[in-house]
């Protein structure tokens, strides 16, 4: 039978790494994926689904691979992915200019006291230049620019008070930042001039993520599925119910212009539900009995991408990309 245009259908499964995969990121553009885990970091072309080239990774095994964020303004034609590491270390790829195929290593500093960056977000609005913003193990928030002549330049460092940083965001708005906790569900604002915190509410979260327009963020609160909430206030605004035997915080995302919401479960599977009814709409079979924990969605040029990855490390870890046009 045909499949209906507005389902997802699978594209693809990569045997990507050898052992567990934490963090997986689409490009603006929606020409390359990266994944990050124990055995470090990999792109690959996602209309070929080959992997490019990239530097050698001194770190891979004994630093792995947390988080990754692509960092490409809008006016460069070469794409640029930052990621953080397991040991503190904060790395940026670019591709090489006679290359679209290669990707170099321009830049490696250790963030703060060396404690895990567990998140890692940016600006790409600031003029020459990117902000990059970073969460560590250690409740550590740094934000740094990053300017076109591939230096980097701290803005400031701020330690938290109980406060574990899970997830990060830029404001469009006002340039603030959004920091969300992972284990006591604080979500602050901070200023983005010197990281002064302007506001804060208490709500709970696991995996966490911001609609486009940053009105609303959705959960996984680690319980009994997905939890949406408005951003000015962290008020409840309904529940997409996921049955977990497990109670491990998964990545979420939204997806067709913030119609859809996508979370992991702890069966193998990835859920895709309607943002305004709760109602799902989806299942997508990653991996029988595999916990799914890591999960990205995207949007470019009319075609949605789900993306979810193995994130234990019990034999060959596997990418499996499903797309919607």
């Amino acid at each position: 039978l045909a499949v209906p245009a507005s389902r997802y259908v699978l594209a693809k499964r990569i045997k990507a790494h050898r052992d567990a995969i934490f963090s997986v990121a689409v490009s603006a553009r929606g020409d390359f994926l990266a994944s990050g885990g124990m055995d470090g970091a990999k792109i690959w072309d996602l209309r070929t689904y080959q992997q490019l080239a990239g530097p050698q990774q001194r770190h891979a095994h004994a630093d792995p691979v947390s988080c990754t964020a692509w960092i490409t303004r809008r006016d460069e034609l070469r794409e640029t992915l930052c990621y953080g590491t397991a040991l503190g270390n904060l790395v940026i790829w670019r591709q090489q200019s006679r290359s679209k195929e290669v990707f170099e290593e321009v830049l490696t500093i250790k963030v703060g006291t060396g404690k895990e960056i567990l998140c890692v977000s940016c600006d790409t609005s600031v003029p020459m230049g990117v902000r990059i913003a970073t969460g560590t193990r250690d409740a550590r928030v740094l934000v740094w620019s990053f300017d076109s002549r591939e230096r980097i330049h701290s803005v400031f460092s701020v330690q938290l008070d109980n406060t574990i940083p899970k997830g990060i965001a830029f404001s469009k708005d006002t340039k603030d930042i959004f920091v969300f906790g992972l284990y006591n569900g604080y979500v602050h604002t901070m200023r983005g001039a010197d990281g002064k915190i302007l506001e804060t509410f208490n709500l709970g979260t696991g995996g966490v993520a911001m609609n486009e327009r940053q009105t609303q963020f959705v959960v996984d609160n680690a319980v009994d599925g997905l939890s949406l909430h408005r951003m000015s206030d962290g008020a409840y605004v309904r529940t997409f119910p996921i049955k977990s035997a497990r109670a491990y915080p998964k990545q979420v995302a939204f997806v067709e212009q913030n119609r859809r919401i996508v979370g992991g479960g702890d069966q193998g599977s990835v859920y895709v539900f309607d943002r305004k009814n709760s109602m799902l709409v989806q299942t997508l079979c990653h991996a029988k009995d595999e916990m799914v924990q890591t999960v990205t969605a995207h949007d470019a040029d009319g075609r949605s991408t789900i993306v979810a990855a193995s994130s234990k490390g019990s034999g060959e870890a596997t990418i499996t990309v499903w797309t919607r046009h």
